[in-house]
Parts: C-alpha cells; sequence; structure tokens
C-alpha cells in the first residue's frame, strides 16, 4: 500500500490557502462569530491546527495495533482546544505550520505495511492508515470551506 501523491500534495499544500484567504480581513472580521453558537475564522483556524494533535495521537495508537473506536472528536469538551481558541491568529498559523511539518514527517517515516494498519471511527467504521489520512485532509477541507465562506459574509 501506497500513499498516492494525489494526498501528498494536498498534505504539503492544502492548509496554505488559508493565508491567501484571511490576508486582507483584520482581526475584528476574523474573530467575528456569525451566530452565537457558530465559529469564527480564527476558531476554524483554531481548530484546524489543534485537530493535527489529534490525528497524531490516533495515527500512534493504530499504529501500536490498538483495537480502538475512536469516537467523534468533540472540541467543545476538551480543555486544551479551548484554551488554544485564546491565542492570536498569527499564533495559530505558526502552530498550524509547525504542525503540519511533524503531520508529514511522521508518516514520511510510516512503512508499508504501516499503512494497512487499522482504526475505528465511531461513525465511517473501519480504516486503514492511507484512509485515515484522506479523512484528515477531508475534515480540514471542510473547515477551509467554511473559512472561505465566512471571509465573503460582508
Amino acid at each position: 500500500m501506497i500513499i498516492h501523491s494525489s494526498i501528498t500534495d494536498r498534505l504539503k499544500n492544502q492548509h496554505l490557502v488559508i493565508c491567501e484567504l484571511i490576508k486582507d480581513m483584520d482581526n475584528a472580521l476574523i474573530n467575528k462569530r456569525p451566530a452565537e453558537n457558530k465559529w469564527s475564522i480564527k476558531d476554524n483556524i483554531a481548530h484546524i491546527a489543534y485537530y493535527h494533535k489529534i490525528f497524531l495521537n490516533r495515527m500512534e495508537l493504530i499504529l501500536k495495533g490498538n483495537e480502538i473506536i475512536f469516537k467523534r472528536y468533540n472540541p467543545d469538551e476538551d480543555h486544551e482546544f479551548n484554551n488554544c481558541i485564546k491565542l492570536s491568529k498569527e499564533e495559530l498559523l505558526g502552530r498550524l505550520y509547525a504542525f503540519r511539518l511533524k503531520v508529514i514527517d511522521y508518516l514520511e517515516e510510516l512503512k508499508d505495511a504501516d499503512l494497512e494498519k487499522t482504526g475505528t471511527h465511531q461513525k465511517f467504521g473501519k480504516m486503514n492508515v492511507v484512509q485515515w489520512i484522506e479523512f484528515f485532509l477531508l475534515h480540514e477541507a471542510h473547515h477551509i470551506y467554511t473559512i472561505f465562506k465566512l471571509s465573503r459574509i460582508k
């Protein structure tokens, strides 16, 4: 089993569009929540950055061979994530880029046999490591799309 170039290309580049989307926005707009219970652009960036940590933790558990059913991650129940939201946009982007390099380095060290190991997601079922990477990227893309939509609200 291999990690296809479409996955590695997105791992290396997908997150970079965030700066392009928000480059002309002031902090008031980046911090503005569209509704009381909805995330701001900054909250979405915080989630994307922090989720790298969740992803790496899951990868380590999968590679150890633990047969765990991973519950859907709920940031509202995560004290550490709630602290992350308090960081500045610049700090969050710095963390995002640093975590991304860790993820890329981690995945580049995997052996072919590692890619076949599986973990079970509560909603999406059993997935091998390549499918987990795809899930990670699609999840991130969803939040980037949300950032895009919020950046277009005038």
